[in-house]
């Protein structure tokens, strides 16, 4: 019963996050790392009850790392 509801909002997700992130989302690794990003929060919200707020600090900082990589070289404001 999720899984047709999960596929709607995740497209949402995607396609707002293309249009938010411009020409970034055209870069090699982006989707990648909106796939990574959204798995984490799947997991996050599983498991909310089993862990602490720091795991989700840490996975956002990794992912902060590799979109701050990925977006090297770009003018500051993108």
């Amino acid at each position: 019963a999720l899984r047709p509801q999960e596929r709607v909002l995740g497209q949402l997700i995607r396609s707002m996050a293309a249009e938010l992130f411009g020409e970034l989302s055209d870069r090699p690794g982006f989707h990648d790392a909106m796939e990574l990003l959204l798995d984490a929060q799947r997991g996050c919200a599983a498991r909310d009850i089993l862990r602490s707020s720091d795991s989700d600090q840490h996975l956002l900082s990794i992912w902060t790392t590799m979109v701050k990589g990925m977006t090297s070289g770009w003018p500051e404001g993108r």
